[in-house]
């Protein structure tokens, strides 16, 4: 089997005609050659060069093991030009350097990777070493990661430059987390929401992990979760699949507008459910929706009501009259001032809170006035949203090897999750 790789791997780089010949072997995930060539990498033929090379990563054991195949990576990146005809034997190598990697140093890896993610240009679209360079970029808290995101064009993705489903999962799931470390929650939203509508017979832990996430981020952009909604675009099986594992999260959703911060209700909740943020590293995305949910509200109140009195506002917030000033000036999509009695459309209050007629005419009163959102919508946040949608429907007509929707095992490491 091997030297028969070999010789078809040889056949497809001087043939592309001949690519369809390496399919048969390219399914299988552990291919290798073994230790018949002395060191390996030291091949007449290209893509066994990669193959070997992979292989001996997978096995490193220590930082040492790693640095010995420094030539060979070396070597292998004169025969880069082959990488297009073997996407799921580079995502093996990435995956490998990735993870290996780190035996030397936290950014050991990253060097390698983007020689090979540089090599593909001017080629913009997924490629099976965007999720483990992204995944390096996260790690070390680099700023290339936004760029690696924004410069990637989904839309322009050739599914036979993707090596496997995971691969896509794996890249829109990390550049959720992208979006969400640069607070641009509706880009968030945008891609994990692509994320969980790839088409799958059963939820895979990425999946899963990023429709966790996608209801914080949900929270955080002030818009409204409901469950069933999110999941229109996936099966009753796997619906309920999402529905039953991210309880805790649909709870925090439920209630969210309904119980305030600080309250004894709030505080039980979250108690009750601390374990299960933590073991999701979302514990931090947690305790940014509590914080932020003043602001939510004074929008709420925004949306009904041009003027009301302070202490109904601090009722309703349940705070005191200084706290909701706070809540009131730290809201940045409300235009607050301050008036001496009530305008039109200040009354009825809001429920559970009571306010006499002399109050009215003597309490302080809160003028509010809701920014409208920016529109009309830029046209690259446009082709952007076009784009997830066309990978959503691209990913159903995928080619054989792409569409095996079985269960995909272990979620993206967790120490590059946002918390």
């Amino acid at each position: 089997m091997t030297m028969a790789w070999a010789e078809a791997a040889d056949r497809a780089t001087a043939d592309p005609s001949c690519v369809p010949e390496l399919y048969a072997f390219l399914e299988q995930d552990e291919a290798l050659l073994g230790d018949r060539m002395d060191p390996p990498w030291k091949s007449a033929r290209p893509l066994a060069k990669w193959m070997c090379l992979a292989a001996q990563l997978r096995a490193a054991q220590s930082a040492a093991e790693v640095q010995a195949l420094e030539a060979g990576h070396e070597d292998v990146m004169q025969s880069i030009g082959a990488i297009p005809y073997v996407p799921l034997l580079v995502a093996q190598w990435a995956d490998a350097m990735s993870d290996k990697g780190r035996l030397v140093s936290p950014t050991y890896a990253t060097r390698w990777l983007e020689g090979v993610y540089e090599s593909l240009a001017p080629y913009r679209g997924l490629s099976s070493v965007h999720a483990p360079l992204l995944y390096q970029y996260l790690l070390a808290k680099d700023e290339k990661s936004a760029a690696l995101v924004q410069r990637t064009d989904l839309g322009a993705t050739d599914f036979a430059r993707v090596g496997r489903y995971l691969d896509i999962l794996a890249y829109l799931y990390y550049a959720g987390l992208v979006y969400t470390l640069q607070q641009a929650y509706e880009k968030a939203e945008d891609v994990w929401q692509t994320c969980i509508a790839l088409p799958s017979e059963s939820v895979s832990h990425i999946q899963l992990d990023a429709f966790k996430k996608l209801i914080l981020v949900r929270l955080l952009a002030g818009h409204n979760v409901e469950g069933e909604a999110l999941l229109k675009h996936t099966s009753v099986n796997v619906r309920s699949q999402y529905l039953r594992q991210a309880g805790a999260y649909l709870a925090l959703a439920h209630n969210y507008r309904r119980m305030r911060s600080g309250s004894r209700d709030l505080h039980t909740l979250l108690a009750a459910h601390a374990e299960q943020f933590a073991a999701d590293a979302n514990t931090g995305l947690v305790q940014q929706c509590v914080a932020a949910q003043p602001q939510r509200l004074v929008e709420a109140l925004a949306r009904i009501y041009s003027t009301l009195p302070l202490d109904a506002v601090a009722a309703y917030l349940a705070c005191t009259p200084d706290e909701a000033r706070s809540a009131l000036a730290s809201t940045p999509r409300v235009d607050v001032s301050y008036a001496n009695g009530p305008q039109v459309g200040a009354f009825p209050l809001p429920d559970g809170v009571a306010c006499t007629l002399a109050e009215r005419d003597s309490a302080p009163y809160v003028a509010l006035a809701l920014r409208p959102a920016p529109t009309p919508m830029l046209p690259a946040e446009h082709d952007g949203r076009a784009a997830l949608a066309a990978l959503v429907r691209a990913a159903h007509l995928a080619p054989s090897h792409l569409a095996k929707l079985a269960a995909l095992h272990g979620a993206p490491r967790g120490d590059a999750q946002t918390s």
